[in-house]
Order: structure tokens, then C-alpha cells, then sequence
């Protein structure tokens, strides 16, 4: 699985250049507990679809709005329709503390 192969808790899914969704650790833990197998499972029947996003022209103020109202830990950036970057929870904790 691409998390454990990469060390990171969430990706970004794209289809044909638009967000279709997000899959985290929270998405497989919670398919694990309903009785997956996450070997077998399509990541489109696990990510969360819709996701919430940014733009680097928001401020970290408006990105932990974002992400408190929507209960992720995790956000995509894009910038001019194209996705840039992740930020989570702790980067943007960690922004706003400094």
C-alpha cells in the first residue's frame, strides 16, 4: 500500500486532473475495523470523497477553520487547479503557534 511504501498518513486521489478524493490512515483503520481487506479493498471504497480544500492564498487561520469544521487532519493545497501540496493539523498548529 502506498502509505506504508511512502511513510505518510494520506493521499491525494486525482482522476483526469480533478480531486476525487483523500485516503487516510483514519480511511484504512476504519476499513480494517468493518472487516477489509485492505490488500484486495479499491482505495475508491475507502477514501473520503468531496474533500475539503485550500489555496495558498488562504491563511492558516482559514485552513484550521477549514479543516476543524470538516474534522480532518489533513488538507489538500491547490493553486490555480492544480494540487501543490498537504498541510496537517501539526503544520498548521505549529504556524499559527509561531
Amino acid at each position: 500500500m502506498a502509505l506504508r511504501e511512502l511513510d505518510i498518513g494520506t493521499l491525494v486521489i486525482m482522476d483526469d486532473g480533478d480531486m476525487a478524493g483523500i485516503v487516510s490512515e483514519r480511511d484504512v483503520a476504519r476499513a480494517l475495523a468493518n472487516g477489509a481487506d485492505v490488500d484486495a479493498e479499491r482505495v475508491s471504497d475507502v477514501m473520503s470523497q468531496s474533500p475539503r480544500y485550500a489555496t495558498t492564498s488562504d491563511c492558516v487561520g482559514t485552513a484550521l477553520e477549514i479543516m476543524l469544521a470538516a474534522g480532518t487532519r489533513y488538507l489538500p493545497v491547490f493553486a490555480e487547479g492544480e494540487l501543490v501540496g498537504i498541510v496537517s493539523i501539526r503544520d498548521l498548529v505549529a504556524a499559527n503557534a509561531s
